[in-house]
């Protein structure tokens, strides 16, 4: 067979030239793989790339869950801390309404709320809230005998009531001064 090339005619055996092209594909694959060398180099980039689309949602749903969390806790510490002011606050009616026997009407105490918030979400204030549980409740016997004198009309003396008052406010402050402090180191506020 003749073949035009630009540098003239050449008489060429293409079965020449194809033995030649076989010959070196037979020197190239003298390395030889395995059936599993050669399904792992196949199928390898694709089990990775399944095991990042498996894990990235997983990873992610994870870090969500993580900000969720830190966002319930510090709505809980908000709630703990409002429920702590509103408890102040009601003890002044307290005291109004049955020390005083003003007009008032307290309502219903805070504290078992603010007690259940630390109970569920915040068991490392428990010593802080039982030590103003029980303060505070020293100083509601007090103004309920305070109450009982003025309803006698004895004499009343509402200086009695300042080592109570001042042992509740304490603890109050103790109280919160815990639950700034596991904001700022937990909650990182």
């Amino acid at each position: 067979t003749t073949v035009n090339h630009k540098y003239g005619n050449q008489a060429t055996n293409f079965s020449s030239l194809l033995d030649l092209t076989i010959g070196a594909g037979k020197m190239a694959s003298q390395t030889t793989l395995s059936f599993w060398q050669l399904f792992f180099v196949a199928l390898g980039p694709a089990s990775l790339t399944a095991a990042v689309a498996f894990l990235v949602p997983l990873v992610t749903e994870a870090r969500r869950e993580g900000i969720e969390k830190r966002k319930r806790k510090i709505e809980k510490l908000e709630q703990l801390i409002e429920k702590i002011y509103e408890y102040h606050h009601w003890t002044g009616l307290f005291f109004q309404k049955y020390g005083l026997q003003k007009d008032v009407e307290p309502g219903q105490s805070p504290v078992l709320h603010a007690k259940a918030i630390i109970l569920i979400h915040f068991p490392q204030l428990k010593k802080e809230m039982d030590d103003l549980f029980v303060k505070s409740k020293e100083y509601e016997l007090w103004c309920l005998e305070l109450g009982k004198k003025n309803l006698k009309k004895d004499q009343v003396d509402i200086e009695t009531s300042r080592p109570l008052y001042k042992s509740y406010i304490d603890a109050e402050e103790t109280l919160l001064l815990a639950a700034i402090k596991l904001g700022r180191e937990e909650l990182k506020l």
